[in-house]
């Protein structure tokens, strides 16, 4: 039984389940006369009824029976307080139940019916989708035999063309704008949903790439369900617009919810469907999605590794149906345990690609080393470097330390105009610090909290420099550093340095006295000390850190 089964997804899912299993398919709508002329056109069972009214949901469950319900309505964000009102009914009834809900609280909080499921000896599965199931499915493929899993990035990018039904639409706009809270750096940030946006572009071989697809930070259940599978350090999805000028103009729309203008940009929904109606023409039937997990493979080397898939000729929309479509089939031949639970680990990847072979979807996974850069300004003299050494500067996304430490500060003017330069915090001993390290494609954003002052400084690499050269920029002074690791633990003295784009005189060049190492115990330890030529001191800061790695759920 498929409940809004001729609706965008509901329709497509209903041809599919005809198409590859023999169980009869009973269509589930509102309207009688668009339910009896899809059940005509597809050869499927028609059956009437509100699936928001009790009485007519139950007379439907006792007349008709099915083995196995599958809910392709939603949007689910909008289920009210007894969102579980059908799952509950059908495990009631003995009944199996999955749907193809992306909400993440739906998908998360399915698992309180666990203990009915497995009393009544049914199925329950929430998240039968691209996400997080597919999504799950790809990560597990990419993670097997890494050591460490750093980052976990999911991107959905849909063709402009692809159809897109009001309560699709409805899903999306109730969220933007909103605060979301995701996995990054080992702890739950809050961030805006559709905000942090940028550009990706998606290959396979074969066919013709999505070149920079605008994509932004959007809800999903991926994040509370993958930090503990995989032990990800983070974990991001992305979704996006074919149009940039839709892209940014929902991004735009985000403000006045940002702003507390409007509370949500659900009420636009109906508008928002009729303007993407009118831009329709536009963009293509080409859309896509990526998986990408970075981290450390068995050898130890940073490796990024993605899945990639492209859907064309219109086969888009039917990628979020592939996860029930495997599932029915497995439920309706008893292959699946009892309980309630979101839909990961049930399928495998390769599962999934047999199954998109009667469509025009084509995918590739690849593996190709990403060295940290650290890595590339050390080369082989990284892997000489203590554990923890590397373990701090083999960081992908985000990381946070944390620790104590003293602070030391010179008292001379020089010294002074130094530090306020490259405004460093006052002294102090023993202080809470916490760092936080963030990467990008170019480089690594360090922010220092001594107490409640805090300072970052960013550190990043020039093609023309010797290989052990890092540069390191505080404020308006940057400084060169070179690397010199041992397996005692990684030193770097200042070469030359520059205010602004003005070279620094040599014989007013700091020295710098600084070490990082492992103790004893294998806990981080740093001592950075810059001082003037003269040899007085500009500031010092020595302590200890150690990461922080809690994979707790948000609401702990």
């Amino acid at each position: 039984m498929v409940i809004g089964g001729y609706g965008v997804f509901g329709s497509r899912l209903s041809k599919m389940l005809i198409k590859t299993n023999s169980a009869e398919v009973i269509v589930v709508g509102r309207n009688q006369n668009k339910l009896d002329a899809f059940c005509r056109e597809v050869g499927a069972l028609p059956c009437r009824f509100d699936r928001d009214n009790d009485t007519e949901l139950d007379r439907a469950l006792n007349e008709r029976s099915p083995d196995l319900i599958i809910d392709a309505a939603g949007p689910f964000q909008t289920y009210g307080a007894d969102r579980y009102r059908i799952a509950r009914k059908a495990v009631e009834a003995g009944i199996h139940y999955l749907d193809l809900a992306d909400d993440r609280n739906f998908v998360v909080g399915i698992s309180e019916l666990d203990r009915l499921a497995k009393d009544n000896q049914v199925t329950v599965l929430a998240g039968a989708s691209s996400i997080p199931a597919l999504s799950a499915a790809a990560a597990d493929a990419l993670c097997q035999n890494l050591q460490k899993c750093d980052l976990i990035e999911t991107a959905i990018v849909p063709g402009n063309r692809a159809p897109r039904g009001t309560s699709v639409i409805r899903a999306i706009l109730s969220q933007v704008g909103k605060p979301i809270f995701l996995w990054r750096g080992g702890q739950f940030s809050e961030v805006v949903c559709w905000g942090e946006s940028k550009f990706i572009t998606l290959n396979v071989p074969g066919k013709r790439a999505l070149a920079r697809r605008p994509i932004s930070l959007f809800d999903a259940p991926d994040y509370d369900l993958f930090p503990q599978r995989f032990q990800a350090n983070s974990v991001l999805f992305y979704a996006g617009l074919e149009l940039k000028i839709l892209h940014f103009a929902v991004w735009a729309l985000g403000c006045l919810v940002r702003s507390r203008i409007v509370a949500s940009l659900a009420a636009f929904s109906t508008t928002a469907q009729w303007i993407a109606e009118l831009f329709s023409r536009f963009g293509s039937d080409r859309g896509g999605m990526r998986v990408s997990v970075v981290g450390r493979n068995e050898t130890g080397e940073s490796v990024l590794r993605s899945w990639t898939l492209i859907a064309e000729s219109g086969d888009g929309p039917n990628v979020p149906l592939i996860p029930a479509a495997i599932m029915a089939q497995k439920i309706l031949n008893e292959k699946v345990p009892s309980g309630a639970r979101p839909c990961i680990g049930e399928f495998t990847l390769s599962e999934a690609e047999t199954a998109m072979q009667s469509f025009s979807i084509a995918t590739q996974m690849e593996e190709k080393p990403l060295p940290t850069l650290f890595e590339r300004a050390l080369g082989n003299g990284f892997s000489k470097l203590p554990r923890v050494v590397q373990n701090l500067h083999a960081i992908f996304g985000t990381r946070f330390y944390e620790g104590v430490a003293n602070v030391e500060r010179g008292r001379g003017f020089v010294s002074k105009f130094y530090a306020l330069v490259a405004r460093f915090p006052p002294a102090a001993s023993q202080i809470p610090t916490k760092v936080q390290i963030s990467t990008s494609k170019n480089g690594e954003r360090w922010i220092r909290q001594f107490g409640s002052r805090r300072f970052q400084s960013y550190l990043y690499r020039r093609p023309d420099d010797d290989r052990n050269i890092i540069w390191e920029k505080f404020g308006a002074i940057s400084f060169a550093i070179r690397l010199e690791a041992t397996e005692r633990g990684l030193r770097y003295p200042i070469e030359r340095a520059r205010i602004g784009i003005l070279p620094l005189p040599r014989f007013l060049l700091p020295i710098s006295e600084s070490f990082e190492w492992e103790d004893e115990t294998g806990t981080f330890h740093f001592d950075v000390s810059i001082s003037l030529p003269t040899g007085s001191l500009i500031a010092r800061y020595a302590g200890l850190l150690k990461p922080i790695e809690t994979f707790s759920n948000r609401n702990d």
